[in-house]
């Protein structure tokens, strides 16, 4: 599980690279950053999220809800 945070060297860095990873392995950059929320999630992460990726260019994105077995993991990962 990635721990991240909104800082230069978190999230913005993470989905750079991203990026760079499809365009060397698909030939561009184009991607879908699936955003899925908690109950935990306020509604100023979501929009620093989407912040992000809009700085990043990223065209498309959509937000959905964790599957069960997604929210089990994430109860089971410490912070």
């Amino acid at each position: 599980m990635l721990t991240t945070t909104y800082s230069t060297d978190g999230v913005l860095k993470w989905i750079a690279e991203k990026k760079q990873n499809l365009k060397a392995f698909r030939g561009d950059d184009q991607m879908v950053l699936i955003i899925q929320t908690t109950n935990a999630s306020s509604f100023k992460n979501i929009v620093d999220i989407i912040d992000e990726a809009n700085i990043n260019l990223v065209k498309r994105y959509y937000l959905d809800e964790p599957t069960d077995v997604e929210i089990s993991a994430i109860a089971a990962y410490n912070f």
